[in-house]
């Protein structure tokens, strides 16, 4: 019996594959695509004597004679922070979400093609839950090609010591907090499927809060001193918030501790590091446990709906 529940998933599951392989191959030769072109930002050499790639921000000094030059170097955290996994990365994942959920449920249920599903000897829990696996797995595809070159430009960085297991559980907590919006988008198409653009309307302004809160947060971190009080409680209003940042550093203030001064021929070079602002663990732990508890509670009230739902068969 079991084997006939498996088949029947792996069915339905390999169905809307087969209907969605080109969106899911462009979705994820796209994302490849910005994850390659970030990532060998990071591995530009500063100048032929730093050829370095670094996790944690980093800023170059050097100095030949009275001449000085520097900036700050592209680091794997920076891209991270400001694009793969940060505002513009989750809502990337919210408009392919966005694209899955309307194929298999709002367009099915629309023009009838769910039918063929309900009328089958699988189950209505089985077609919902192969659904969302579809979802899932959709969106693991996509993940993994972008992941695997930020692991490997992470583990090539002279820093991968310290924190290359920061890179790791970013990737995976971030992988989480995706499952947790395509539980919750899921829902939205799902249960609004017959209204029109009104779910992807709904599934848009999630996106825009996001993407708002994260430019405030973002303005405040940054500008310290500078900018209005309210902005630095806004992130606690923000739902990526819920998404644990091992790779939070303050970009206002250097770690004494990390300074090098490496003498290279005439070139004197000072590299200076900023603080790591470490997450608790407790925190680490008990907030992915959060959202797949959250996202556990959302797909199985959705599955309710689904069983319940009126198809007119």
């Amino acid at each position: 019996m079991k084997d006939n529940i498996f088949a029947g998933n792996n069915k339905i599951v390999m169905a809307h594959l087969k209907v969605n392989w080109k969106i899911i191959l462009f979705f994820s030769l796209f994302w490849l695509f910005i994850a390659v072109s970030l990532m060998t930002a990071v591995l530009v050499p500063f100048d032929k004597n730093m050829t370095s790639a670094f996790i944690r921000p980093t800023q170059i000094e050097r100095q030949i004679g009275n001449s000085t030059y520097g900036g700050l170097k592209p680091t794997v955290s920076q891209m991270l922070n400001f694009a793969l996994f940060g505002a513009p990365g989750i809502v990337f994942f919210i408009i392919v979400l966005m694209t899955m959920a309307g194929r298999i449920f709002s367009k099915e249920i629309n023009g009838g093609q769910i039918n063929i599903w309900m009328t089958s000897a699988v189950s209505r829990t089985q077609i919902f839950y192969s659904k969302f696996m579809f979802i899932i797995f959709s969106v693991f595809i996509i993940f993994i090609p972008n992941f695997l070159v930020i692991l490997i430009v992470s583990a090539i960085s002279v820093d991968a010591n310290q924190y290359f297991g920061n890179v790791l559980l970013y990737g995976v907590q971030f992988f989480i907090f995706i499952t947790f919006m395509a539980a919750l988008v899921s829902l939205v198409v799902f249960y609004l499927a017959e209204k029109g653009p009104l779910p992807f309307i709904v599934i848009s302004l999630i996106a825009l809060y996001i993407l708002v809160t994260w430019i405030i947060t973002l303005i405040s971190d940054l500008g310290n001193d500078l900018t209005p009080k309210w902005m630095s409680y806004v992130k606690y209003y923000s739902i990526q918030s819920l998404l644990v940042n091992p790779l939070n550093f303050d970009y206002w203030i250097q770690d004494p501790l990390a300074e090098q001064i490496i003498v290279k021929g005439e070139r004197t070079y000072i590299i200076q590091h900023t603080l790591h602002n470490k997450a608790e663990l407790w925190l680490s732990i008990f907030a992915p446990v959060i959202l797949l508890g959250t996202a556990t509670g959302i797909v199985i009230g959705t599955n309710a709906l689904f069983i319940r739902k009126d198809f007119n068969i």
